[in-house]
């Protein structure tokens, strides 16, 4: 054998057997799929001839194309919240191959998400079915597998309705194995890896000041062995350099088969605090299992210590320094990729939040993956996760008890991030039965009875953090309707109180009204209810980088008659960019006065997929975003957004785009936050001004000269410029 062969050889053995002497070891299953969509009888079976079907790695997902092109024939799917993707049977096999080594251990199938009925196989036989499309789950295959063989892995992965949460939503389901798919090989000693697909361990801090935090690591335990295992349990704290910090141990004794847990109390001495995005600190918890004078399971959790609450008068509270939460909620779906989206694709969407300055993320509407609450917390972002209960309330057992799985699920796989701090319990809920636009004015004996039932069991199972809502209930009356469906005017209640903190969806200055509408809405609020924590779930408006108008709207003096609106239809075609940046100045302009707004979402970070919308340029399409579809355009509203909450230097010439123009004479706005800016006309200077506290600087009535026009803005050593060109009025758009 060639000397190099040998030695690479030699270095593959090596790291196998020091994989397999691990005390757990994660194999991904990613590549090698067979896939076929459509129902298939006996493709579970070993010997089912699958050399026909299509070869794909996950994640993967069959909507990446039709998922997001809007409906072809509406006609089909007359009214609601529907496309016409495929909503259907996946099937997905492939071969792994079982190592003698795992002799006397335990493995686990575990798949990270299956959108949204998965029913699992291995060689023919029937492992389990796991319900709900975003929460992972495994199976334990110990028995099923065949060591030193190949074993034929088949899933059986649907995307239809299943009578479980969501039931309907304004967002396209995706169907496949869209995440993650992975074996895990433990030790038959071990630290439970089947509560709810949860790391097994849970880091309750249950006192932090600067002086002190008290953490009481409970942990999950299981004994696989024929034998009693005497076990002791080691917690380790380790600070960002690796260094220890604090340990203790506790014993415990299992039987065969039983499953158990303990708990080790730890203190830290002048903790480092995680302080959000100024100071995202983190320590790293090692939970350590041995039996027999040996490690027998091992695994490391993220620790990042801090307090913090919500006072309904003066906000949100980190560390006991108020933090203003402002953020954006996102989508994880991505153009031609649907779900089936990458660890760079993740890591880019939060450069991309925290570029814009947000300190807040809302987690919507449904559970993310394990990278993202990760990312979250080494970026100090604070978050609300939440379940996909949204829209209607179906009256089964089955939809109310799934919703409190999902809910366990999300609580229990992210208790440890310290990013998390509000489990988001449902989003503009209503009755079965009842349309989304009479939903507006209407609460349903269904949807409040669960979501009771989910605000006591996140308070259960996690008393640290706080519940929340995000209600789209109303004071005054709207008129809403969606395309195809008569306007429904509403006074409804706002949803009953029945969380620990409560948001309002409101789209004033979009679906009516008028972006100052807000300040009436929230002071009322206040007003009457003045002990309950009230913030901003959702508020928003479209916004196409294609489309421009002059932007009478934007300019100083301009004023509306009591019948006129200046907003466009939201359901139309025509979704200027112009205006999606008016809308957010002025909604910002009420919202940055309102500190008892405990947090402000916009919606949404990121343009998604909605198959059954047509509007803006592109059918398919939610546009409401402040980076396209496909990330590669930041829009107007992103850099007035980055200008007022980032403290990187900021310099943008808006309307850029708008680079026809058949007016002669226009404004100039730039978002800063510099003191003062310059503009230059085709080199020439029009002066300096002073930017304002809105980081909004005007320069009205700048007129143009027929053809090319080089619009140049300079602040101290920053600088931007853009093109437009003045054509007569009958070349323009």
């Amino acid at each position: 054998m060639p000397r190099r062969i040998l030695r690479t050889a030699l270095l593959a053995l090596a790291l196998a057997t020091t994989a397999l002497a691990a005390p757990r070891t994660e194999i991904s299953l990613n590549a090698g799929w067979r896939f076929h969509y459509g129902e298939t009888p006996g493709a579970e079976a070993a010997a089912f001839d699958d050399s026909a079907w299509s070869r794909v790695a996950v994640p993967h997902t069959w909507n990446a194309q039709d998922g997001q092109d809007g409906v072809k024939n509406r006609a089909a799917v007359p009214g609601g919240l529907k496309g016409d993707y495929a909503r259907g049977t996946g099937w997905y096999r492939r071969t792994l191959r079982a190592d003698g080594a795992w002799a006397g251990r335990r493995v686990y199938l575990q798949f990270d998400a299956a959108n949204r009925r998965a029913e699992v196989f291995l060689n023919g036989r029937f492992v389990g079915t796991h319900l709900g499309g975003h929460a992972r789950f495994r199976f334990d295959v110990t028995a099923a597998l065949r060591p030193d063989a190949d074993n034929l892995l088949a899933v059986r992965v649907n995307n239809e309705d299943h009578g479980i949460a969501p039931h309907s939503a304004d967002f396209t389901f995706f169907g496949g194995l869209y995440r993650d798919v992975s074996l895990l090989v433990t030790d038959a000693v071990q630290i439970d890896p089947m509560d709810h697909a949860s790391p097994g361990v849970f880091l309750r801090q249950t006192n932090v000041t600067p002086e002190r935090a008290e953490i009481h690591a409970r942990v999950k335990l299981a004994n696989h062995e024929a034998a009693s295992a005497a076990i002791t349990v080691a917690v380790s704290v380790l600070d960002a350099d690796g260094k220890l910090v604090t340990s203790a141990s506790a014993p415990a004794t299992l039987a065969p088969g039983e499953r158990g847990e303990v708990t080790v109390p730890l203190t830290i001495a002048s903790p480092h605090l995680w302080q959000g995005r100024a100071d995202p600190y983190l320590y790293t918890a090692r939970i350590a299992v041995s039996a027999a004078g040996a490690v027998r399971d091992a695994l490391t959790q993220p620790l990042g210590l801090r307090f913090f609450h919500v006072d309904p008068a003066k906000g949100f509270f980190l560390n006991g320094r108020y933090l203003d939460l402002r953020g954006a909620s996102r989508h994880q779906d991505r153009i031609d990729k649907g779900w089936a989206i990458s660890a760079a694709d993740e890591r880019e969407d939060m450069a991309l939040i925290a570029e814009m300055g947000c300190t807040a993320i809302r987690v919507a509407h449904y559970q993310q993956s394990p990278l993202w609450y990760r990312l979250a917390d080494e970026q100090g972002m604070v978050l609300w996760a939440e379940i996909p209960f949204v829209d209607e309330a179906v009256p089964t057992a089955t939809f109310f008890n799934n919703a409190l799985d999902q809910m366990r699920e999300l609580i229990r796989q992210n208790y440890n991030h310290p990013s998390i701090c509000f489990w988001g319990v449902g989003n503009e809920t209503f009755d079965l039965g009842i349309s989304f636009a009479e939903g507006i004015a209407k609460n349903g004996p269904i949807q409040e009875r669960q979501i009771q039932a989910l605000h006591a069991l996140a308070r259960a199972e996690d008393p640290s953090r706080l519940t929340t809502y995000a209600s789209f209930h109303s004071e005054k009356d709207v008129t809403f309707a969606l395309p195809g469906q008569p306007p429904v005017s509403a006074r409804g209640e706002p949803q009953r109180f029945y969380t620990d903190t409560t948001a309002f969806n409101k789209y004033y200055g979009w679906y009516y009204g008028e972006p100052e509408d807000n300040a009436e809405f929230f002071d009322s609020l206040r007003t009457r209810y003045p002990t309950q924590a009230i913030g901003v779930s959702e508020y928003g408006a479209g916004g196409s980088i294609r489309q421009h108008e002059p932007d009478t709207y934007g300019r100083p003096g301009y004023a509306r008659t009591p019948m006129e609106s200046i907003r466009p239809r939201a359901f139309a075609k025509i979704h200027p960019e112009g205006y999606q940046a008016y809308y957010h100045e002025e909604s910002w302009r009420v919202m940055k006065t309102r500190p008892y707004l405990w947090a402000k979402f916009i919606w949404n970070m990121f343009d998604f997929a909605v198959d059954w919308r047509d509007e803006g340029d592109h059918p398919g399409r939610n546009d409401k975003g402040m980076v396209t579809f496909d990330r590669k355009v930041r829009k107007d509203a992103f850099y007035f957004y980055k200008a007022n909450w980032s403290a990187e230097p900021v310099l943008y010439l808006a309307a850029r785009r708008f680079a026809e123009r058949t007016e002669p004479v226009t404004e100039v706005k730039i978002y800063s936050n510099a003191p003062e800016v310059e503009l230059l006309l085709n080199g020439r200077s029009l002066g300096k001004k002073p930017v304002g506290d809105d980081r909004i600087v005007r320069w009205p009535g700048v007129k143009l000269a027929p053809g090319e026009n080089k619009i140049r803005a300079i602040a101290g050593s920053l600088a931007d410029e853009c093109v437009w060109r003045l054509v007569p009025p009958s070349a323009g758009r």
